[in-house]
């Protein structure tokens, strides 16, 4: 125990002189400050070692990272609608050509020649003469110097003829029907005299 003591009391000196040491310093005055872990010596106080402390900063505190932004979704193109088809129009069919009556062509147009006695009789230079129905083109021709005319009649009707001249001829045109039909001069006396004759249209 007395041996504890005196341990515990050099112990004690030996702080107080390190801290005195640490106060006063060497002959200016300016303050001793033992490195960590030396010891300072002296004449009459054991030597102290100070034991090492190391300090350690605290580490900085790592920066939160910045959650990436989700990036927008790109937006999904609507289809376009597609245009609808116009619908074919009905074809309305070409309504079927009416047929046309074909029309008979009309017959030709007859001749038919008939002439007064050249020397001046009464009479015709044919009494019978014929022809085809339908339009008769009529030439009349007189080349005495005695006027005359020629004439169609039928069942007492006159259906056509020529003025009265001399020298000279004249012509007509007459439609006329199947039968029988008088040609005669129209000049008084001429027809009584015997200037006529007979036609037929077949």
């Amino acid at each position: 125990m007395t041996q504890r003591r005196t341990f515990m009391r050099l112990a004690a000196g030996a702080a107080a002189g390190a801290l005195l040491l640490a106060g006063c310093g060497d002959a200016d005055h300016t303050p001793i400050t033992p490195a960590a872990g030396q010891s300072v010596p002296d004449a009459g106080v054991p030597s102290v070692t100070v034991p090492t402390t190391t300090t350690t900063a605290p580490k900085p505190k790592p920066k939160p990272k910045p959650k990436p932004k989700p990036k927008p979704k790109p937006k999904e193109a609507k289809p376009k609608p597609k245009p609808a088809k116009p619908k074919p129009k009905p074809v309305k069919p070409k309504p079927k050509p009416k047929p046309t009556k074909t029309q008979a062509a009309a017959p030709a147009a007859s001749s038919l020649a008939i002439a007064a006695d050249p020397k001046g009789q009464l009479k015709f230079t044919k009494s019978t003469l014929s022809t085809n129905a339908g339009t008769v083109n009529v030439g009349f021709t007189n080349a005495s110097p005695v006027p005359h005319n020629v004439h169609f009649r039928r069942a007492g009707k006159t259906v056509g003829g020529t003025s009265t001249f001399s020298m000279g001829k004249k012509s007509f045109s007459v439609k006329l029907q199947p039968g029988t039909y008088t040609y005669y001069c129209s000049v008084p006396g001429h027809e009584a005299a015997g200037m006529k004759g007979t036609l037929t249209v077949k």
